[in-house]
């Protein structure tokens, strides 16, 4: 699930938080990028990923903090961090030339200056999609068959790329079909297109991927998911037989039964996903903690008990009220575990969902079904949203981290299993 933003941030991103760009990346080996005129940077600094932070600094160097035990990392060790560390290459040198980053649940990749993908960490399901099983500690194999990328999105244990010219490209676990590649199945160590019914997709513009789901928007502004859809995590779609998984991506529909339009971007978190339609925010999947943020009363925020796709249209999109800002112009969305964020182009964040450990960033910890502003910060240029925590970068390079915090994913020099912050604070070793 990044969820999943990437450059993605929860990114796409996603921490997808996975959110994505509506256009191919554009910016140059710095990481940096000029507004493409909507508002939206076309080329990010930020990624987040389950339980990892990272930043781009300047000459695409790569910093990130948070977990390590499975060398997600990229440092050479197997440790957490609490500070911002540098991401090393195979010769255990600074990382330089990244233009974007993403990371799932124990793995994390970039895409070098050359459009070729490098990942590192985990990789017992084929996370790193370099045709093998080993994991690594720091940047030392490239995604096999990976070319001309443009965006990266990775939240659980898979990971997709969108290509220059819109073809799809995932690799990791396929348990659920949250590859889309029409039942491959189990562990893809290697990329591998993802298609719809009518043959491979070539006309992409945004991808994300949620914990065992993917979801990408294509140029005619329709989102199409594939994967797991326990909690509905997928939308409504009609035709067919309602489905707890499928290994194909289809088309979302209203609660009228009609295409969803008009989507730039969107985020897969753990068991729900959202989109940017214009000037508003669509969610569906889980709704109990509020992580729809339609303003639905919250009765019981509790771990799933089991299946709920019993039914075709278990969780059409909704839109999610951002009446607590005098105004939202929504350029950038992530979804985590139960909660999701939006970024604004007045330069204000909000988030909604499961409160607990402070994920918010509005100084509680409780939940809300509608957005909240994160306290204390402003001009804020990009988020990242990871499983339990949230990052934001300010205007002047600062970045700022809120939420769960015992593995050293707020960067701001302490860790523990205690520590979480319900507002933002400074992540620390981050140079210019």
């Amino acid at each position: 699930m990044a969820p999943s933003l990437g450059v993605l941030a929860g990114a796409c991103a996603a921490v997808s938080l996975t959110a994505c760009l509506a256009a191919p990346h554009r910016g140059g080996e710095d990481g940096g990028g000029e507004d493409d005129g909507g508002g939206r940077p076309d080329a990010l600094r930020l990624g987040g990923s389950y339980h990892t932070h990272c930043a781009i600094r300047s000459g695409g160097a790569l910093y990130c903090w948070g977990a390590g035990g499975a060398g997600q990392l990229g440092d050479g060790a197997a440790l957490d961090r609490d500070n911002a560390v540098p991401v090393l290459d195979e010769s255990s040198q600074p990382l330089t030339g990244v233009r974007a980053v993403t990371g799932g649940l124990d793995h994390s990749c970039a895409i070098v200056g050359d459009g070729t993908v490098r990942c590192w960490g985990s990789n017992d399901l084929g996370q790193l999609g370099d045709g093998g099983s080993q994991n690594t500690m720091q940047v030392e194999t490239s995604v096999v068959g990976v070319t001309g990328a443009a965006e990266l999105s990775a939240f659980g244990p898979h990971t997709c790329a969108l290509i220059s010219g819109g073809g799809v490209l995932c690799w990791g676990s396929d348990i659920d079909g949250e590859l889309g590649n029409d039942g491959v199945g189990g562990p893809v160590p290697e990329s591998f297109p993802m298609e719809d019914a009518d043959g491979l997709i070539g006309d992409a513009i945004a991808v994300a991927t949620g914990h065992h789901h993917s979801c990408a928007v294509r140029a005619d502004g329709r989102v199409w998911c594939t994967g797991l859809n326990a909690q509905g995590q997928l939308g409504r779609y009609s035709g067919e037989a309602f489905e707890c998984s499928r290994d194909i991506p289809r088309v979302l529909e209203t609660a009228a039964g009609e295409y969803l339009e008009g989507a730039s971007q969107v985020a897969g978190g753990f068991r729900q996903s959202c989109a940017i339609t214009g000037a508003t925010v669509e969610c569906w999947g889980d709704p109990r903690c509020g992580q729809l943020g339609d303003g639905t009363e919250i009765t019981a925020c509790l771990a799933p008990t089991g299946e709920v796709c019993d039914d075709e249209g278990s969780s059409p999109p909704v839109q999610v009220d951002l009446g607590v800002f005098a105004s939202c112009s929504p350029i950038q969305i992530g979804a985590g575990e139960d909660f999701a964020c939006v970024l604004c182009a007045e330069g204000t964040v909000g988030c909604w969902g499961a409160g607990t450990r402070g994920r918010l960033g509005n100084g509680l910890e409780s939940s809300s079904s509608s957005a909240v502003l994160v306290a204390g910060i402003e001009q804020v240029e990009e988020i990242s949203v990871g499983a339990q925590s949230a990052c934001a970068r300010v205007a002047g390079g600062e970045v700022y981290c809120w939420g769960e915090g015992s593995e050293g994913q707020l960067g701001n020099g302490v860790s523990g299993a205690p520590v979480f912050s319900t507002s933002p604070v400074p992540v620390i070793g981050l140079p210019p």
